[in-house]
């Protein structure tokens, strides 16, 4: 286990023994990448077999608990640092919207539900969570709450961006 390694008079960190919470959320989301690709996004194409759907949302969740959250967020307007923490979080929103696809394809309308507001509650203007929310209330009978969240969602819309919501 050598943290720090030397070369030519350079000192830098050695190649392995270090794990990083940025590293276990990376290589967790990249054993997704199946599942994501066959998912399309937000919709399985067809009902996943039961132990197909397990196993993605097994990993899927893996890698959720993995994301620490936001990056460095005492690092406002750096750069390097706000590039960054927009690729992991677009990262963990794919996951996310991979999960509530799959979840919901599955029959499992409330997970999806979790997985859209998990989102919309970062990200309050994501209109692919808004749809994902609305399919899911939908399919557990709520479609009042569904029509009210869309357009609750246009008036932020309309406020903040002055603009409409997509089809």
């Amino acid at each position: 286990f050598h943290l720090l390694t030397s070369d030519g008079g350079l000192c830098r960190l050695g190649p392995g023994g270090l794990v990083t919470d940025i590293g276990l959320f990376e290589r967790r989301a990249r054993e997704c990448e199946p599942f994501l690709a066959r998912a399309g996004g937000t919709r399985w194409p067809a009902v996943p077999a039961r132990p197909e759907a397990s196993r993605a949302l097994a990993r899927i969740e893996a890698a959720l608990v993995a994301y620490g959250g936001e990056l460095l967020p005492e690092f406002q307007e750096v750069a390097w640092v706000e590039a960054e923490r927009d690729r992991l979080r677009d990262r963990h929103h794919r996951l996310l919207l991979g999960y509530g696809g799959i979840a919901l394809a599955s029959g499992r309308a409330a997970d999806a539900a979790d997985a859209a507001r998990r989102i919309l509650n970062e990200d309050a203007l994501h209109e692919e969570a808004l749809r994902m929310l609305m399919r899911a209330l939908a399919a557990r009978g709520e479609r009042a709450q569904a029509l009210r969240a869309c357009q609750e969602f246009e008036r932020r819309l309309s406020a903040e961006l002055d603009t409409t919501a997509g089809p």
